[in-house]
């Protein structure tokens, strides 16, 4: 099954929040640059803030961290089709806050 383009665009934005946040620290990256990572910042923790704890730690896990699927499911217990569809349904859920 083809994956949501807008689900797939929030994954990418997630994996960019440090890249993002480095910037922002950069001294040597133009105004444009921080501003623009800056308000990508603000909106990935805008729609973070709308996040159960349990919600929070799946995504930090995942795409902050860089685990994988499978090492999620056996941290918490859980299987793999069940990260992969609460990750879904997180990813849905900041989709209506994150503006693309």
């Amino acid at each position: 099954m083809k994956r949501n383009q807008k689900l797939i665009k929030i994954e990418e934005i997630l994996r960019e929040y440090p890249i993002n946040k480095a910037i922002c620290n950069n001294p040597i990256a133009s105004t444009e640059q921080k501003e623009n990572a800056m308000r990508i910042i603000g909106q990935i923790e805008l729609a973070l803030g709308v996040l159960y704890p349990k919600e929070l730690e799946l995504i930090n896990l995942r795409y902050f961290n860089n685990v994988k699927v499978k090492d999620l499911a056996v941290k918490l217990d859980i299987t793999e089709q069940c990260v992969s569809n609460k990750t879904k349904n997180i990813l849905n859920k900041i989709s209506k806050v994150i503006l693309l």
